[in-house]
């Protein structure tokens, strides 16, 4: 006779338990779309405009268009890009700087590109490109108007 038995413990074998559950699905998102390339054409004078050309490598097989935008350092005034963007099966895109006249001459440090994609229209996945510099001009100075002459007045000296 056992120990147990002689104690009078019974010895029980472990009870199973089976329950039906929710199956979990696992979905694997990618951390990428694209890889960004951004080249600004020269530099940006107050007043006007100039470009940044993007160009996008696509991966993961998108198909889908790109929001393409500007982050600018903190602190940055009197330069703005509008957002574009690129349609799908598309790799260039044009960003639009403008300089207000105003704005202070200098360099731009740390300046990036941004495009996002919408992985299966559900889940925004961005890519930034390197960063980069960009050079700020003043507006020129305006040329002076001469003051119309009359007719008989001899031109100045």
């Amino acid at each position: 006779m056992c120990r147990h038995e002689e104690e009078g413990i019974s010895r029980k074998r472990p009870a199973t338990l089976e329950q039906a559950v929710t199956p979990v699905i696992v979905q694997v998102v990618p951390t990428s779309l694209a890889k960004v390339n951004a080249s600004p054409s020269g530099k940006l004078i107050g007043g006007m405009t100039a470009e940044i050309g993007v160009k996008v490598e696509r991966q993961n097989e998108y198909v889908g268009e790109y929001k393409v935008k500007l982050l600018l350092p903190m602190g940055a005034k009197g330069v703005t890009a509008d957002e574009v963007t690129i349609p799908g099966g598309q790799t260039d895109g044009k960003l639009v700087l403008k300089a207000d006249k105003d704005v202070a001459a200098g360099q731009l440090a740390n300046v990036v590109v941004q495009v996002t994609g919408m992985y299966e229209g559900k889940l925004a996945i961005s890519t930034d490109s390197q960063k980069f510099n960009l050079t700020v001009e003043k507006a020129p100075e305006p040329k002076k108007k001469e003051e119309p002459r009359k007719k008989d007045e001899p031109k100045k000296k």
